[in-house]
């Protein structure tokens, strides 16, 4: 339910904070967002610890959590909603957290632009374009030089053969240009 979907999203985040080494941080988001008697009445295990596969293990984590969860007949649709969702989430936070938090969101951004391109269905590549239009603005007002090339970059793919073509999303996706594995 929703209470295990923001329970996940919450060790989705301390398990950022952890592989960031933002101590304080997450020391003080587990004792604000009462993680050990949530964890505890939801009969889960925390996060594993960090190591070689943290990262493969988050984004496994955002793809099942915020993504995936509750699929519908629209992948495309998923992936648009989510991100909507997780921005939302962490435009809500707490003023503490929330610079923390805002970091993860431009690697999701192109993470779901990504996915959204590698959908094998018709249309994605202009569900991809609608996507990436109407959430690029969330990163250009204070973004720096190479984030700002990377969006220049990223804006010049309209097509899967454009995906395995550009080196930006060549850095993304681990140099095989299809982030979704299939």
């Amino acid at each position: 339910g929703w209470m295990a979907s923001q329970l996940d999203a919450d060790l989705i985040v301390l398990q950022y904070l952890h592989s960031r080494g933002l101590q304080d941080a997450k020391a003080t988001f587990t004792r604000e967002a009462r993680i050990p008697d949530r964890l505890q009445r939801a009969q889960q295990s925390p996060p594993p610890p960090v190591d070689d596969t943290a990262k493969e293990w988050l984004m496994l984590q955002l793809d099942t959590t915020v993504f995936r969860q509750g699929a519908s007949s629209d992948p495309a649709q998923h992936y648009c909603t989510g991100f909507s969702k997780l921005s939302r989430w962490v435009d809500s936070s707490l003023d503490i957290y929330r610079p923390d938090l805002a970091r993860i969101l431009y690697p999701m951004f192109i993470y779901c632009f990504l996915e959204l391109l590698a959908l094998p269905e018709g249309g994605a590549d202009s569900k991809a374009q609608e996507f990436f239009a109407g959430n690029k603005g969330l990163f250009l007002e204070q973004c720096s030089r190479w984030r700002l090339q990377e969006i220049r970059d990223l804006a010049k793919i309209r097509t899967q053969s454009d995906l395995r073509d550009n080196p930006t999303a060549a850095k993304y996706t681990g140099g095989g240009g299809n982030p979704g594995g299939g």
